[in-house]
């Protein structure tokens, strides 16, 4: 197995909450400087949503645990049976299902995104340490990586104004329909 040592020790450190250190080009960039032709097609691949390696396979079944989790929350909330929501997996971690409950029951909107966040990053982790060094440390930083520009991303003005436009543009073509819909007269 390759290790990845300089790369990986030069790796600027992810700050919860900062923005990200490097964008996705870059770290790409800096990947396809280092890395073997088949682990950087794997890195592409693992960023993609797919991947052959045992880290996208865990990966990938956190990942559908965790929107399966959510997915039958929503629909648990407004009445609606969850099973065409949901994606089929054979892992089935009750405590991942457990740990997605508490991030769902945050206080607010935000809170509940920042919690599923931070339980995405501590699976990578936990993904990532048991091979330092190695390929996988690096498909967990880029998956990681892409959790905080997403964060960063985030923006409550922004997401008012994007509310904002959306309520008039549902507003005027609400009022466009009214009005062009004609009451016979008795």
């Amino acid at each position: 197995m390759t290790r990845y040592w300089y790369l990986v020790a030069s790796l600027p450190a992810l700050v919860k909450g900062a923005p990200p250190p490097l964008d996705a080009r870059r770290f790409r960039t800096l990947c396809s400087e280092h890395l073997l032709p088949a682990d950087l097609a794997e890195l592409d691949a693992v960023l993609a949503g797919a991947g052959t390696s045992a880290f996208a396979r865990a990966w990938r079944d956190a990942d559908v645990q965790i929107r399966n989790a959510i997915a039958r929350a929503r629909a648990a909330r407004h009445g609606v049976d969850a099973e065409r929501f949901v994606r089929s997996t054979d892992a089935l971690d009750l405590a991942l299902a457990r740990r997605v409950q508490d991030a769902l029951g945050a206080a607010d909107p935000g809170e509940c995104e920042r919690a599923l966040d931070e339980l995405r990053r501590e699976i990578l982790h936990e993904l990532a340490r048991p091979e330092p060094f190695a390929v996988s440390v690096l498909l967990a930083y880029g998956l990681e990586l892409a959790i905080a520009a997403r964060q960063h991303a985030r923006d409550a003005e922004r997401g008012r104004v994007a509310l904002a436009s959306l309520v008039d543009g549902l507003v005027a073509s609400s009022e466009t329909a009214s009005s062009s819909v004609t009451v016979p007269q008795p």
